[in-house]
């Protein structure tokens, strides 16, 4: 071969023993071929021998149900496969117990084998031990190997291409995607396969033939049938024009995408139009297809395939019929002419409806739960439970991710500018929740004569309009509410009662808590319109309000008619008692039980199955184990009610402070606002009475009660001079706002636990401290910090309402008034996972209010009230246990006193706030 070579060469020899040949040359191991398409070992498969699964995502821009994964599960026997959407990949268990209920229930078999990746989503305790439990074996593909899971991956890009291919084809909006994803699938199922000799997976899985007369082609023309119940005149038309999106799986019905007020439809009465797709440029073209006596001949178009014999050519020869097919063509283009006019209107509105804003998901619609608490904070919703920040507990001005300018604007102003439209569509849609819920009735016999006899009086109503803003200032939204004039009701006659209690923030801190601790979901849900669903137990009788007729007709009555209020409006002082009433009525129906310390808390069942529903306002949060309850409980939810960091820079751009320089502490070490603080002229009154001081320290209180209770001291501290406020004072409340502009992207942290943890774990503990005497009237401030699952749930600043003899006597009613904060959470505990045989660790810093807890009565306590021996009777029964720390332990010292820098910074990690 060549000269120069040693003759005992061994070229025989070609493995990579060598270690860098190794490194430097080494490819994957070829997969053996063992035949897939046709393989017999499938055909011998039963459904649920193997399940195979995967998961895409995230996809760019979220779906109009808030989702951004799919997860898919394949049963190998059949091919057939159910595709859910995800908000996160957090529920890829919920989803996988969907599945699993399906065939258990439906089938009555177990899945053997279930493949998936190695991610997270499936390798994971909750996920491992479900199957160890239920005897399924499974099996991870190799890292990077995406050959091992072959079945799912193919099965991902052949769903993904076709749902793409259906965009593309029908131009439908890409938020859609999701649509066109699931009804790729549904129609791939009902697709003949080769590997089941040329049989469905659909006919293989379920044992019986698919029925596809109900197919259409996805994004085409539909006209949907409005029944009767709710037209809203005689002469309205009986039908409106839609989009089709797929198949309700919920239904036996399609799901319609309504072009005149982009909302969402499950419908079975639909007349299609299969050739028309109004999201096209021009949809209007595609109606020339649609009339077989003006179709173009073979030769002249290509859209016709050859060998196409038009029937009507041939009976042409014959007069009469000659004539009668002319007139039904002329009959038969003035009604294209009509659908023509039709779509030219709709095409104007679709415009603005292939925006980025996905459509509003309205009655009857299919809505996955909705999970976004103000944000992103919710596991099930965009984000994981531990992101715990004041961006998503402020509700005061951001609602859906917009900001609310409560300005009120002038009615007759608004709709005679260029606005008009957006305005009319704004009443459209709160008109249509009033007309959905049947808040207004017409007036009855007996009402009018009541009326007419003066024992009874009409009410004014008004709609107050408002803009909602985004992150940049831009109008997002135009908002339009409508309130009754409250204030002219008599009690006794147009109500009754009007106390509606509302779950404590710190209840719902609790249940967020437990959730992560026990690594549960959380599923929030907000009704919209929510006083509406408020059945008004009095007669009470309104006048329509303007605008009612031209947005909804004469329904009811005409403008400034009297009408029956049947459910409770925005204004009435018992609208909130209506509304709590209609939503815990539906909670005892159930067979939920109402918590006797926290009203708005119910439980199902009994720890480790329980299902736990919090009502905060018109917002719902559920939690626990018991995930098939609590999906069943959120459906009965939607059934009966319709279920669906911008706060403190707004705080700051409203009190001019958005460009002011920032600082790294609420207020300065040793800082007490002061009486000789407070102006002494009326002249310094009058000056500080143009300035918004208390609605700037009930922003922050808000705030500090919510998710920062960094500032709760410096911000409880000003509060107490409200009535009359200095120049400081308001220094002191500028200076917390320039805190919270450098710290506002600070929140709190619910870190998931690194090891499981039990019950024991969940007991509550905390933190209790005071600062002896102030120097006005020399009451003591007291502090205190709830933990509950390591995390912080309650905190409190407050001053108390005695003077102290003595630091001893300051902490002793601190720890006191903590005591009863940590009965009340004990309580509430046992509501839901038992009797807490536990004692709970109450810690403080000061010696003689440790030494006094096991002594009854002694010279330093013999004054004390008898009140205030509520501890003693605690430790005594091994209620709670009191242990002595040092004071820089102690996170509670940040609610009783302005600390430097160092320390602050630490209490401050104490309570679980950072970055």
């Amino acid at each position: 071969m060549v000269a120069g070579l040693p003759e005992n060469l061994d070229f025989s020899n070609t493995s990579l023993e060598c270690p860098a040949c190794l490194s430097g040359k080494m490819t994957r191991v070829p997969y053996p071929r063992k035949g897939v398409k046709s393989d017999e070992s499938i055909k011998d498969m039963n459904v649920g021998d193997e399940v195979c699964s995967d998961t895409f995502g995230p996809i760019q821009g979220m779906s109009r149900y808030g989702n951004r994964f799919i997860v898919e599960f394949i049963d190998k026997a059949s091919s057939f496969a159910f595709l859910f959407g995800l908000s996160t990949l957090s529920q890829v268990f919920t989803k996988y117990i969907v599945m699993w209920n399906i065939l258990n229930t439906q089938l009555g078999v177990k899945i053997k084998l279930f493949r998936a990746d190695g991610h997270g989503c499936y390798d994971n305790s909750e996920m491992r031990s479900f199957l160890a439990k239920d005897g399924t074996l499974f099996k991870m593909r190799t890292p990077y190997c995406l050959e091992q899971n072959a079945i799912a991956e193919r099965r991902v890009r052949t769903i993904v291409e076709m749902a793409r291919t259906m965009l593309i084809h029908s131009c439908v909006p890409s938020y859609c995607w999701e649509d066109a994803v699931m009804h790729a699938n549904h129609v791939k199922n009902r697709i003949i396969t080769r590997v089941l000799n040329n049989v469905t997976p659909y006919e293989k899985f379920w044992k019986k033939k698919p029925d596809l007369q109900w197919l259409r082609p996805f994004g085409c023309l539909a006209y949907v049938l409005i029944h009767k119940e709710l037209r809203q005149g005689k002469f309205e038309a009986v039908a409106r024009p839609g989009v089709l999106m797929g198949m309700s799986d919920a239904h036996s019905g399609y799901k319609i995408h309504m072009l005149q007020n982009n909302e969402i439809k499950i419908a079975r009465d639909v007349w299609f139009y299969e050739e028309v797709f109004p999201y096209r440029k021009n949809p209007t073209n595609d109606l020339q297809w649609m009339n077989p006596l003006d179709c173009p001949k073979p030769e002249d178009d290509e859209r016709v395939p050859d060998g196409f014999e038009d029937p009507f050519v041939k009976s042409r020869e014959n007069t009469n019929e000659t004539r009668r097919i002319s007139e039904l063509s002329n009959l038969y283009k003035e009604k294209v002419f009509q659908i023509n006019n039709t779509l030219l209107k709709i095409t104007s509105s679709v415009s603005s409806v292939i925006s980025d804003e996905p459509a509003v998901v309205t009655e009857g619609v299919e809505k996955l739960e909705s999970t976004n608490f103000g944000e992103e904070v919710i596991c099930s919703g965009k984000q994981d439970v531990y992101d715990f920040s004041q961006k998503d507990i402020i509700k005061d001005c951001m609602v859906d991710g917009v900001i609310l300018n409560v300005a009120e604007l002038d009615l007759k102003s608004e709709l005679e500018g260029s606005d008009r439209e957006k305005w009319l569509e704004a009443f459209r849609v709160e008109y249509g929740a009033i007309l959905r819920t049947k808040t207004f009735v017409p007036m009855t016999l007996e009402a009018r004569r009541l009326l007419h006899e003066g024992k009874i009086k009409v009410h004014q109503t008004r709609p107050i309009l408002v803009h909602k803003f985004d992150e940049a200032g831009n109008i997002a939204r135009y908002k339009v509410r409508l309130v009754v004039k409250g204030f002219t009701m008599e009690q006794g006659i147009d109500y009754d009662k009007t106390f509606a209690p509302c779950a404590r923030m710190n209840t719902v801190r609790m249940i967020v808590a437990w959730a992560v601790a026990l690594k549960w979901q959380v599923i929030h849900a907000d009704v919209p319109n929510a006083y509406l669903n408020g059945k008004t137990p009095h007669l009470v009788v309104i006048k329509l309000p303007p605008m009612w007729n031209e947005v909804l007709g004469d329904v009811v009555g005409k403008d400034g008619q009297p009408a029956i209020m049947a459910n409770s409006l925005y204004g009435a002082p018992d609208a909130g008692r209506n509304w709590n009433s209609t939503y815990v009525q539906i909670f005892i129906e159930e067979g939920y039980t109402q918590c006797k310390k926290e009203p708005c808390l119910f439980v199902k069942g009994s720890y480790p199955r329980v299902a736990i529903f919090v009502i905060w306002v018109d917002d719902t949060f559920a939690t626990g184990s018991d995930v098939p309850e609590i999906d069943w409980m959120m459906s009965r939810l939607k059934d009966k009610l319709n279920i669906k960091k911008a706060f403190i820079e707004k705080i700051a751009q409203r009190f001019g402070l958005s460009d002011a320089k920032p600082l790294n502490l609420p207020v300065q070490k040793g800082f007490r606002p002061l009486k000789n603080m407070c102006p002494v002229n009326e002249e310094d009154r009058e000056e500080m009475r143009r300035i918004p001081y208390r609605s700037a320290v009930g922003s922050l209180l808000y705030v500090a009660l919510c998710t920062r209770p960094d500032i709760m001291y410096a911000t409880c501290a000003l509060a107490r001079f409200g009535h009359n406020p200095g120049k400081a004072h308001w220094t002191g409340v500028k200076s917390i706002i320039r805190y919270l502009m450098a710290s506002r992207d600070m929140c709190f942290n619910y870190w998931f636990p690194s090891s499981e943890l039990s019950v024991v774990d969940l007991v509550p503990n905390g933190f209790s401290d005071a600062a002896f005497n102030d120097a006005d009237d020399g009451r003591s401030t007291m502090g205190y910090v709830l933990y509950m699952a390591g995390y912080p749930i309650s905190w409190r600043s407050k001053v108390a309402k005695t003077v102290a003899q003595s630091s001893f006597e300051a902490e002793w009613v601190a720890l006191n008034g903590f005591a009863r904060e940590v009965v009340w959470a004990r309580d509430v505990f046992a509501h839901i996972f038992g009797p807490c045989k536990i004692s709970s660790t109450l810690r403080i810093d000061n010696q003689a209010c440790f030494i006094h807890v096991e002594q009854r009565v002694t010279e330093a306590n013999k004054h004390f009230k008898p009140k205030f021996f509520l501890m003693v009777q605690l430790v005594r029964d091994q209620i709670v246990t009191v242990v002595k720390i040092n004071s820089t332990e102690n996170c509670a010292d940040i609610m009783t006193k302005a600390l430097g820098k160092p320390s602050f910074g630490a209490h401050r990690r104490l309570l679980m706030i950072d970055v």
